[in-house]
């Protein structure tokens, strides 16, 4: 449908009830691992119109949704997450907020269990490095994609692949300060095979008490939308959905003294969603999942813009920029990770440096503004 129409145009309007937890307090997820692709898709084919639209959870007939539906095809408006209670219309802003700095450097417990899920490179071992360095963490359990040989060959390890070698090093780099840590493999798109791998971990380890889920995945094979497979998909949403669902239900709610969900602005700026409409639907669903349960969980999901020299690579497009979002080095995030963590009672935040002149967030999460099809669909 959508290679069909992305050049004579069409007006798609996404679904979900009760999704939104504005004015709502019994949301649910149902929808949630695809409001990112609506949100995006007329930001990478601009001769499309798509608007997510979540209704009322007391709007049960059909008549009433027909309604909704009729109205919402016939605004021309460049808003496209949109919500309905109690017949009003709302629309998603931003709200800037200041959080208040730490007073102390050590804002989480040193005798807390951690587990890092994509603890083994990228945002993930920077934040183990710093919950080491500067929070004094004493365990540490650090999951990745790839197994690592075992540890009584770590001595000769220069017979392993660089990647390997580098993980190896910086694994005893944190023992060597102090800190136990406990590697494993936790197959997040695999729920029967990530039960058994996180019962075997708890055995070895002892309860987790805090978690940053830092795993992800990109498709840099196939940007365009209507080029992905349902088998690339899968793979960039599994670690954010299935694994962050399932794994989330194998952890004890009541240890819990932190969750930390590394989502991506993307998820909520439809412009930076344009050749990654994949992982933007993956962050957006961690997004719904933090405000959904941040009433029982101290669980918060971290809009992160892009950072300069760790993680996936700097962003410097044009979309980018004139966002007047800037790179983040490595100081700045994990200042800007410590105010998080010691500040749980926002469901959802985006941290940023930027660009006052230009940074303008009334417009941010909207579309440029265009005329509505002849036909819409």
């Amino acid at each position: 449908f959508v290679e069909a129409k992305r050049t004579v145009g069409a007006g798609i309007i996404y679904l979900t009830q009760g999704l939104e937890t504005h004015k709502n307090n019994q949301a649910v997820l149902n929808g949630a691992e695809r409001v990112g692709l609506y949100m995006a898709l007329q930001s990478e084919y601009s001769q499309l119109i798509c608007r997510h639209i979540d209704l009322d959870p007391a709007m049960d007939t059909p008549e009433q949704q027909a309604d909704i539906i009729t109205q919402e095809l016939s605004l021309e408006s460049p808003k496209v997450s949109i919500c309905y209670r109690n017949k009003q219309r709302y629309s998603r802003y931003l709200e800037p907020i200041e959080l208040p700095v730490p007073a102390v450097t050590k804002t989480a417990n040193a005798e807390q269990r951690v587990l890092i899920t994509g603890g083994t490179r990228g945002l993930g071992l920077l934040c183990a490095q710093h919950l080491v360095k500067q929070h004094g963490i004493k365990h540490l359990v650090l999951s990745g994609r790839e197994a690592l040989p075992p540890v009584s060959q770590w001595q000769q390890k220069d017979q392993f692949s660089t990647a390997i070698q580098d993980k190896i090093t910086h694994i005893q780099a944190l023992q060597a300060l102090g800190a136990e840590v406990f590697v494993c493999c936790l197959t997040l798109d695999d729920p029967a095979l990530l039960k058994q791998e996180y019962q075997a971990m708890q055995k070895a380890t002892g309860e987790i008490t805090g978690v940053l889920h830092a795993a992800g995945a990109t498709d840099h094979d196939n940007l365009a939308f209507i080029r992905k497979t349902p088998a690339s998909m899968a793979k960039v949403l599994s670690p954010k959905v299935t694994g962050l669902t399932q794994l989330m239900t194998l952890l004890d709610p009541d240890k819990l003294q932190f969750v930390l969900l590394f989502s991506s602005v993307s998820a909520v700026i439809p412009s930076l969603a344009a050749g990654q409409i994949d992982y933007a639907m993956a962050n957006s669903f961690m997004d719904y999942y933090a405000s959904m349960h941040h009433p029982q969980l101290p669980i918060v999901s971290i809009q992160w813009p892009s950072w300069k020299t760790t993680g996936m690579g700097e962003v410097k497009t044009a979309a980018y920029q004139n966002t007047g979002l800037h790179s983040i080095s490595d100081v700045e995030g994990l200042a800007l990770f410590d105010q998080i963590l010691a500040n749980l009672q926002q469901p959802v935040i985006m941290p940023v440096v930027m660009d006052a002149t230009r940074f303008t967030p009334e417009t941010l999460l909207q579309v440029p503004e265009k005329a509505n099809p002849e036909k819409a669909n």
